[in-house]
């Protein structure tokens, strides 16, 4: 987002009106997870006569989330493995008859 600033031989008051301006953005789908870094960069292009004295003040990030939902244990694991222990003595309980 480029700004564009006039070019002035003294100090600019960064608190005046005139001088200060609003810039809000969004950014959908960025997945940050823990530890990770989220960086801000500027560049100067170094224009003819006075270079400016950029700043960022009064600056802040808000984060929104999305639950994230466990992934529910499968309703059919408890009755697999009672069915096939089932099985299992069944199995041997024929095997000590025959």
């Amino acid at each position: 987002m480029p700004i564009n600033t006039a070019v002035s031989n003294g100090q600019t008051n960064g608190n005046a009106a005139e001088n200060r301006r609003l810039h809000q953005a969004s950014l959908a789908g960025l997945n940050l997870t823990a530890g990770n870094t989220l960086l801000l960069r500027w560049v100067d292009s170094d224009s003819s006569g006075n270079d400016y004295g950029l700043a960022i003040d009064d600056f802040s990030i808000t984060a929104s989330s999305t639950a994230i939902t466990a992934v529910p244990t499968p309703a059919l694991l408890p009755g697999l493995l009672g069915f096939g222990l089932r099985l299992l003595h069944r199995r041997r309980k024929l095997h000590k008859v025959g």
